[in-house]
């Protein structure tokens, strides 16, 4: 047996060792993503009462990364520039979550002062703080209407008054329902007129969502801004890559265009959470 031919033998060897590994880390790999996505996405979605399969979101999911890596292989015909964004799109569900989450909770603090107004009403009727929340519970829309449900239901069941609210409070963590729980169980505690309490609450509530409308719409600009000066080195890139494919070569497929990709990513989230910091006020 020649040399060439053992050479050639070793070589098949290790590939095939190297070959068998890889696929093994790969397999392993996706199986820990998809139980990972499958128990996150279980969990968030419970939270915003979303009873999706995570089955089936997990299908879409990969559909959806496919989709991504063709688009890009096509469009730009660089195979590290499909993997890198399909990659980020697999990553992203963590992001997606928090602004369902972010979504979720600023609509259920828009209808709070409407819902607190008619605990306050149902009280001067003379009905009690469960009466008053069971009465409002039964035509409030979702969001805070569920959320608002599970905390009757929570009563029912005999958790400690203070608790429901406490566990209200975890689920919707926001300063206006900080403050609706903490009057309603200082009233609870001492005594006291709650539905005028509640009725104040709600104005000033009221007034300041009206304050933080205004501050969004003025800020709303600078916000746009952000996002275009995010999106239109993407769009010139896909454009030049079409254009003048050769003037891109070298961007999309050399190591030091690489770096540059990555050092253009890095001032663009720099510029983009500087944006975010002027024109996010706080009221």
């Amino acid at each position: 047996m020649s040399m060439v031919t053992v050479l050639g033998l070793m070589a098949a060897v290790l590939g095939g060792a190297g070959a068998f590994f890889v696929g093994r880390t790969l397999v392993g790999a996706s199986a820990r993503y998809r139980e990972t996505f499958q128990d996150t996405a279980t969990q968030n979605l419970e939270e915003m009462f979303l009873f999706i399969q995570p089955q089936k979101l997990f299908a879409m999911n990969v559909v959806v990364l496919a989709l991504i890596f063709c688009s890009v292989l096509v469009v730009s015909g660089s195979v590290w520039l499909a993997v890198l964004l399909s990659a980020l799109v697999a990553g992203s569900p963590p992001l997606i979550y928090w602004f369902l989450r972010r979504q979720r909770r600023r609509r259920a603090v828009a209808q709070l002062p409407d819902a607190l107004l008619a605990i306050a009403t149902n009280m001067k009727a003379g009905l009690s703080v469960n009466q008053a929340l069971e009465t409002t519970v039964s035509f409030e829309h979702p969001p805070l209407g569920q959320e608002l449900a599970l905390t009757l239901r929570e009563l029912r069941v005999g958790v400690p008054f203070g608790e429901a609210l406490d566990n209200l409070y975890d689920r919707l963590p926001e300063v206006e329902v900080q403050l609706v729980v903490c009057a309603m169980k200082v009233s609870r505690e001492i005594g006291g007129n709650l539905a005028e309490t509640l009725e104040r609450i709600a104005d000033t509530l009221r007034k300041r969502l009206q304050m933080e409308g205004k501050i969004r719409s003025l800020t709303a600009q600078g916000k746009l801004q952000g996002l275009v000066m995010v999106s239109l080195p993407i769009f010139l890139v896909l454009a030049l890559s079409q254009m003048e494919p050769a003037a891109m070569y070298y961007l999309l497929h050399a190591w030091y265009g690489w770096a540059t990709i990555a050092v253009i990513i890095v001032m663009e989230l720099i510029g983009y959470h500087f944006i975010h910091k002027i024109v996010s006020i706080d009221v």
